[in-house]
């Protein structure tokens, strides 16, 4: 059984819930791992995970500063794929790719990820891992590791598991009073002093 490493970030308050003061990680059956990333022949891609304003977008900017990692921003590519329609067990074929690419081409993220980009496939017909992988940038890259933080994966991890059966997931958990008090003083919905 393929070890899955699932770190999660706990920055819930004491009060509300009982502290994790370090990352706790551990494989499916809840044991710590000697995880197969320390194999550098072995794909094992980082995943960040969590509600917006959690915190997500500084720990990639944190991870994405070690020379040996490169970290995608936000390129919402696996929820493309998914929402072209494309079986995640098949080969995709061009006519399938355009689909996918017409799709995130109507994203406005998508859009500016893909934008001025020259995207070469190397055969008529792809895997979904190698068509996310060229539509990511991941063949141009010159580090071993690489992740991505984009919010919508989080509904994809059963889906990026088959993928990528040694990927690492971190999930960010925020006291969700701080995201929401953001939201609404900013949208200024409701007195800000209501809350």
């Amino acid at each position: 059984m393929p070890q899955v490493v699932f770190c999660r970030l706990n920055l819930l308050p004491v009060d509300i819930y009982p502290p994790v003061h370090k990352a706790r990680m551990m494989d499916i059956e809840g044991r710590s791992p000697r995880h197969a990333c320390m194999n550098k022949t072995t794909h094992c891609p980082i995943f960040i995970i969590g509600y917006p304003r959690s915190g997500t977008t500084l720990l990639r900017a944190i991870l994405g500063q070690h020379s040996m990692l490169t970290m995608f921003h936000e390129p919402e590519v696996f929820h493309g794929i998914v929402k072209a329609k494309q079986h995640l067990v098949d080969f995709i074929t061009m006519q399938g790719v355009e689909r996918v690419l017409s799709y995130l081409r109507q994203k406005n993220s998508s859009r500016k990820y893909l934008e001025g980009r020259e995207l070469r496939f190397p055969r008529s017909r792809l895997s979904i891992r190698e068509l996310y992988e060229i539509l990511l940038g991941v063949p141009s890259i010159s580090t071993p590791l690489w992740g991505e933080k984009s919010l919508g994966n989080i509904f994809y991890i059963h889906h990026l598991l088959r993928l990528y059966p040694n990927a690492i997931f971190i999930h960010i958990i925020r006291d969700p009073r701080g995201p929401s008090y953001l939201t609404i003083s900013r949208k200024k919905c409701i007195p800000v002093n209501a809350l």
